[in-house]
């Protein structure tokens, strides 16, 4: 066999042929009896179960949209569709040919990026064994398979996964390339292999572009040592070099006159941010995940590993410079992002995901070390467990991640599905939708099966505010309300003329997010709403002079018109906002709309004295609330305080009117209701579909606290199988210790078994006060539900008393 072939260089490559040193027992230690097969094996399972798991429980968002859009596509109109976006089409390619044979699902659509992230375990796990041997290896493999970063992009379609992939490869063959050139060997299999890798980087995202220029600066510092060492063969390894970076170019290059074409103009992304703004982030992502908000201790802790991986890196390491490679590649999108956004600001945390697996590798070679220090010096059970103790940090920050994310507490995605799920409950042929970015309507498409119009909104960047307010005028003229789904505002709307405009000249109802996508509703007021006389007066200063409430039946998920003519009599002292509630029998809220008066367009503070404001306003009817007459009040409090201003009379509300809700025409879909729980449960002739807890104006959550004596707000949401009574018991528990605080019916008041509609889902809402003499401490809420057919219990949250 000649001695400069690939076979003499994979065998001089061997096992133990890291660039690490180790000695003969700690390599004993390393290989631990598994073949070398069985375990990149069971990494790689580990890997399908951990990004397979629930990959469909959350929504698409924009951008997974306009991968699904893609697929859409013939393979010629990638490219053209591609070069109007800010990225390379290589992904979309794939994706085409993956939806092809495993479908448009959620779950077969993320499944192509799920399959690159179990190869990016194993290519961790290769790299690592050849720079760092066996033990780092396994060592960072599994810190690769738990990883909440890599999870999170491992479960999105969309590039990054498949970037993260490359950037390794072609990072993994340089490293390979440069040591076989070292040997005395061509290479030519490791340069063809990093020729590839980056082309296809490139072909994926211009984060691409990062990557090759570290690769560039290791080969200058590996041609600088090598001409003091071996000037006679510099001049060919340049050469060598300049073709396989020019074959790289020669590949991007039909791609080359679109980037520059659409990413010289591209606006910046982000705030500019310091250096260690950076550094903290790559921090909390390689070890938290997105779901944590910041670093925690553990996170830190989390670190040690890589951290000493870096320190003992010089000591123990044969090639310093390929060391040095991967330790900086870590850091490397961290720092380049720093630089870039001094120009132009770009972070986003999805970018820091090219540095993952070189972290990894840095995190594995050093637990490895420790391990390999323990075995000499006491045996091999004291070096596992100094492994396991080094590592324990980390993995109890990968659960921490997982679960937040699993559980749907942290890293959530825009929720289009749920989103789109309202708008098609709560609106008909009559009613608009728009969307103010043009990219949401294959997200948005993706989800709604409604029969509202859609209205992409504004339809040019920057928008033409007289263009723009015109379509507006005539969408008001042509429907009874609109639905805005605003998203990536500063971009496409930076002026918010749709939703000011909106706010100005209909009665807004709804403002709410769905992640980092907002919904918001108006109504357009009928020409039959007729001013009433008030002369109500709010805290000796702010008059109500009139008032005007819309009459007729209105249907869930529809709002009540509401306008208010307000005056100040002296000048403005402190901020205050408006409530406006329709409530039941009990007292118990069916839709709320707090708001600064004018949608926040004029606060109480820039009022001039004297001078009439007109604020239009709607109330919203939630969904699920059943048909009956229901009141509406409204009234003022302090922001601050959460005071609310008195009438003469001392109360602390004004009575507007009577509305009737009307039964709605179809069934409601459990998709469209917004509860904080999410949960099926049969109980006899009802499905409990969710539940809601909070204090009476509070947050929702599912762990609440108060103080005895003070109201809890439970919303349960059920869907009637049989017209059947149900009984209701509200209990806490406490150290085995039962106390009821409630009895009641389902939907008791509200709405009698004769009138349910089979089939449908209604929103029972109860305030229940807490027991004065109650106990501080923590208590389990539980329902119990006594109906014909038996009995049954569900435990509601947790309620904290203080």
């Amino acid at each position: 066999m000649p001695p400069g072939s690939a076979a003499a260089y994979n065998r001089r490559m061997s096992a133990h042929g890291s660039i690490i040193w180790t000695s003969d027992r700690a390599r004993q230690f390393r290989a631990g009896g598994l073949s070398r097969a069985m375990v990149p094996a069971a990494l790689f399972v580990a890997a399908v179960v951990f990004r397979f798991e629930g990959l469909s429980r959350q929504s698409l968002w924009a951008d997974e949209g306009n991968s699904w859009g893609m697929t859409l596509r013939s393979l010629a109109d990638i490219a053209p569709a591609a070069g109007a976006d800010i990225h390379p089409p290589l992904y979309y390619y794939l994706l085409n040919l993956w939806a092809r044979l495993f479908g448009t699902s959620e779950a077969g659509l993320r499944s192509l990026s799920a399959v690159i992230g179990c190869l990016l375990v194993l290519v961790t796990y290769l790299w690592a064994r050849r720079l760092a041997g066996e033990a780092a290896a396994v060592a960072a493999g599994a810190l690769a398979v738990v990883s909440p970063f890599a999870v999170y992009y491992s479960q999105e379609a969309r590039a990054y996964a498949l970037v993260a992939l490359l950037a390794a490869v072609s990072t993994w063959a340089l490293s390979e390339y440069l040591l076989a050139r070292e040997q005395g060997f061509r290479a030519r299999r490791w340069a063809a292999g990093y020729v590839l890798a980056a082309a296809g980087l490139l072909w994926s995202h211009y984060l691409g572009l990062m990557v090759l220029a570290l690769h560039n600066l290791a080969l200058a510092l590996w041609l600088a040592g090598r001409y003091r060492s071996a000037r006679s063969t510099v001049r060919g390894e340049v050469r060598d070099w300049v073709i396989a970076q020019g074959a790289v170019a020669l590949l991007f290059l039909p791609w080359l006159p679109v980037m520059l074409r659409s990413a010289g103009g591209w606006p910046a992304i982000s705030a500019r941010e310091p250096l260690w703004f950076y550094l903290e982030e790559a921090a909390r992502l390689y070890s938290l995940g997105p779901a944590a908000q910041a670093t925690s201790m553990v996170g830190w802790v989390a670190l040690v590993p890589a951290v000493l991986g870096l320190a003992l890196a010089p000591a123990r390491a044969r090639h310093r410079l390929l060391w040095g490679l991967a330790a900086t590649a870590a850091i490397w999108p961290a720092v380049s992002l720093w630089a870039i956004s001094l120009l132009r600001p770009m972070y986003r945390a999805k970018f820091l995901l090219i540095g993952l697996p070189a972290y990894h590798l840095l995190a594995g070679a050093g637990t490895a070390w420790l391990a390999s220090a323990g075995a000499r010096r006491a045996g091999a059970v004291v070096g596992v467990a100094a492994a396991l103790a080094v590592m324990a940090p980390a993995g109890l920050a990968a659960y921490g991640g997982l679960s937040a994310y699993y559980g749907g507490q942290g890293a959530s995605r825009d929720d289009y599905r749920g989103l789109a799920a309202y708008i098609e409950a709560a609106a008909g042929p009559e009613d608009a939708v728009i969307l103010n970015a043009p990219g949401q309507v294959e997200v948005f498409s993706y989800y709604y099966r409604g029969a509202a119009r859609l209205y992409p909104l504004p339809d040019t960047r920057p928008p033409d505010r007289a263009r723009l307010e015109a379509e507006l005028a005539a969408i008001a003229r042509r429907h009874s309300r609109a639905f805005s789904v605003l998203w990536a505002t500063a971009e496409s709307d930076p002026d918010g003329v749709v939703e000011s405009w909106l706010d100005l000249n209909a009665h807004k109802a709804l403002d709410t997010w769905y992640g980092n996508v907002r919904l918001t509703q108006h109504e357009f007021a009928p020409p039959d709403l007729r001013l009433r006389q008030a002369n109500a007066i709010f805290g000796d200063r702010i008059a109500l002079e009139a008032y005007a409430l819309g009459g007729g039946g209105v249907t869930p998920g529809a709002a009540v018109p509401v306008e208010f003519h307000w005056r100040l009599s002296g000048p403005a002292v402190g901020e205050y906002a408006l409530f406006i509630q329709a409530l039941d029998g009990r007292s118990n809220i069916v839709g709320q709309r707090d708001t600064l008066p004018v949608s926040g367009h004029l606060p109480v503070s820039r009022w001039a004295p004297g001078v009439t404001v007109v604020d239009r306003q709607a109330v919203p009817v939630l969904l699920g609330t059943p048909p009956g007459n229901y009141t509406v009040v409204a009234g003022l409090y302090d922001v601050v305080t959460g005071a609310r201003l008195r009438l003469p009379d001392g109360s602390d509300h004004l009575v507007l009117g009577q509305i009737e809700v009307v039964p709605m025409p179809q069934l409601l879909d459990a998709a469209a209701l917004r509860t904080v729980v999410r949960q099926q449960v049969g109980l006899g002739p009802m499905r409990l579909m969710g539940w809601d807890l909070s204090p009476l104006g509070g947050e929702r959550a599912r762990e609440i606290a108060l103080s005895a004596g003070q109201p809890l707000s439970i919303a349960l949401f059920w869907r009637v199988q049989e017209r059947q009574r149900v009984q209701l018991e509200f209990v806490l528990e406490t150290g085995g210790q039962l106390r009821t605080i409630a009895t009641g019916e389902a939907l008791a008041e509200a709405l009698g078994p004769e009138a349910w509609a089979i089939g449908q889902t209604y929103r029972d809402p109860r305030i229940i006060f807490l027991p004065a003499d109650l106990a501080p401490g923590s208590y389990i809420l539980s329902m119990k539900v006594e109906a014909g057919e038996g009995r049954g219990q569900v435990d509601l949250g947790r309620v904290n008393v203080g």
